[in-house]
């Protein structure tokens, strides 16, 4: 299970209804949370914007540059 996955189990989502609340195909969630994809550029500030404790934005902060 990704962080991601087990996330949005956490917060209640499923897949399809963290889609819809995000304005998102389910198909592109359903990468995210298998760990095929990440999210691209804008995806991710709208979901630093409303979900700021979500994997897919928070692990940036722990990213060696």
């Amino acid at each position: 299970m990704t962080e991601f996955r087990h996330w949005l189990s956490k917060t209640g989502y499923t897949i399809e209804t963290f889609a819809k609340e995000v304005g998102l195909h389910y198909a592109t969630v359903a990468k995210w949370s298998s760990g095929v994809s990440k999210p691209r550029d804008v995806s991710k500030i709208v979901l630093r914007t409303r979900f700021p404790n979500c994997p897919l934005v928070s692990e940036e902060k722990h990213q060696v540059r």
